[in-house]
C-alpha cells in the first residue's frame, strides 16, 4: 500500500488492471487508523513544546525530555528533526478529519505489477508514475531563469498540512513513501492514464516505464539533462529501424505532432526550435561552443519574440552557461508538451513514428 497525500479532497477510484495499481480513498478501518495514530500524538503536544521551550537554556533537561518522548512515540524523533533542521515547528491540530479526505492510497496487486517491475523498485516506480502527474501542474516554462511556474505555492498546501501529512505516514520511515501533489492534476492525470494503458499492450507499457524513468532523471547538470530530453523525445519520435537521417526526422516528426495536437505550436516557429535543439545537442556532445554561440544567435534572428536572456556583457564562459541553461528550459516546455500530448494520443504517436 502507496500513501498519497494532496490538497483537494480525493473522491475518485480508479483501477489500472493492467499494472495492478489502485487508486482510491481510504476507507473506514483505515480512516480509524489514522486518527488514532493522530490522536495519541496529540496528547503529547504539551510535553513536545516544553521540550522545544528548554532546548536553548537548559540543552540537558532538553535531552532528557526528548528521551522520554520519544520513548512514548518515535514520531517525536521526526518532528524534532524537522524543528531543529528545518524550522518546521508542527501545529497540533484537534481534529484532523479534513485532511484525511485528501489522502490517496494506492493498493498494489503485487503478482501484476512484478510482470513489470522488480517488487523492490515498487515505491520507486510508484513515485515516478505519480510524480508524472506534475505535467499538468505546469503552467509555462521561464526561459529566462530555466525552471516551471508551478500553480501557487506548493500546491497551496500549508506548512502545517505538510508536516501533518508526514508524521501520518508509516511514522515518517521512508520519506518515499507518499508524496504531496495537486488533487486537481492528480485526478485529471488518472483518467487520462485509464485511458491510454486501455490501449498499451506489455511491450508498450515496458515502454512507457523506460520513458519515465528517464524523465525522472535529475542530476542538475544541465547539459545533462538537456541532452536527456532530446533522447527522450527521439526515443519516442524515432524509428530506429526505419528513420536513417535521425536529425531531419527528428524535427519533422515530432514537429508534426505537436502542430497537429497543440494549437500553441505554428508549423515554422516548431521546426526552428526542434532545429535549434538537435543543434544544441550536437554542439554539447562534441564541444563545439563556437558552433552553440551561432545557433543561438540564429534562433534569436529567426524568433526574436521569444523570452531569451541577456549575454551582452557576460563572460564566454558564463555566456555558454546562460545559453545551456535557456536550452534546457526550452527542451523542458517542449517535452512536457509532447509527454501529455503521447499520453492522450498514443496511437497518433504510434503511427506518425512508423511512418
Amino acid at each position: 500500500m502507496y500513501y498519497v497525500y494532496t490538497n483537494g479532497i480525493t473522491d475518485f477510484e480508479i483501477d489500472f488492471s493492467k499494472l495492478g495499481l489502485t487508486f482510491r480513498k481510504l476507507n473506514v478501518e483505515e480512516e480509524k487508523n489514522f486518527l488514532s495514530r493522530y490522536q495519541k500524538v496529540y496528547r503529547l503536544k504539551k510535553e513536545f513544546n516544553n521540550c522545544i521551550r528548554v532546548y536553548d537554556n537548559d540543552r540537558s533537561r532538553f535531552r532528557k525530555i526528548k528521551i522520554e518522548l520519544e520513548s512514548k512515540d518515535n514520531i517525536i524523533e521526526f518532528l524534532l528533526s524537522e524543528w531543529r533542521f528545518h524550522e518546521k515547528k508542527p501545529v497540533f491540530h484537534k481534529s484532523v478529519d479534513d485532511l484525511l479526505d485528501k489522502i490517496m492510497v494506492i493498493d498494489i496487486n503485487e503478482e501484476k505489477l512484478k510482470k513489470y517491475i522488480e517488487p523492490e523498485d515498487f515505491n520507486i516506480f510508484l513515485k515516478q508514475f505519480i510524480g508524472l502527474s506534475f505535467i499538468y501542474d505546469k503552467k509555462t516554462i521561464d526561459l529566462k531563469n530555466d525552471r516551471p511556474l508551478f500553480l501557487s505555492k506548493r500546491f497551496n498546501f500549508t506548512a502545517e498540512e505538510e508536516i501533518i501529512a508526514k508524521y501520518l505516514f508509516n511514522d515518517c520511515s521512508n520519506p518515499s513513501s507518499h508524496l504531496l501533489v495537486s488533487s486537481k492534476s492528480l485526478k485529471m492525470y488518472c483518467e487520462i492514464m485509464y485511458e491510454f494503458f486501455s490501449k498499451l499492450d506489455a511491450d508498450e507499457i515496458f515502454r512507457f516505464i523506460e520513458i519515465i524513468e528517464m524523465y525522472n532523471i535529475t542530476n542538475g547538470f544541465k547539459p545533462n539533462l538537456l541532452i536527456n530530453n532530446i533522447l527522450i523525445i527521439e526515443s519516442l519520435i524515432i524509428n530506429g529501424d526505419k528513420d536513417k537521417n535521425i536529425a531531419k526526422e527528428f524535427v519533422r516528426k515530432t514537429a508534426l505532432f505537436l502542430i497537429n495536437g497543440n494549437e500553441n505550436y505554428k508549423l515554422k516557429n516548431c521546426i526552428t526550435e526542434l532545429d535549434y535543439l538537435y543543434n544544441i545537442r550536437s554542439d554539447i556532445v562534441h564541444g563545439n561552443t563556437k558552433k552553440l554561440f551561432s545557433d543561438f544567435g540564429n534562433l534569436k534572428n529567426t524568433l526574436p519574440d521569444l523570452n531569451y536572456p541577456s549575454i551582452d556583457r557576460e563572460s564566454k564562459m558564463h555566456k555558454k552557461i546562460i545559453i545551456v541553461k535557456f536550452s534546457y528550459a526550452l527542451s523542458e516546455r517542449i517535452l512536457n508538451d509532447i509527454l501529455k500530448l503521447w499520453l492522450s494520443k498514443p496511437d497518433e504517436l504510434k503511427f506518425i513514428k512508423n511512418m
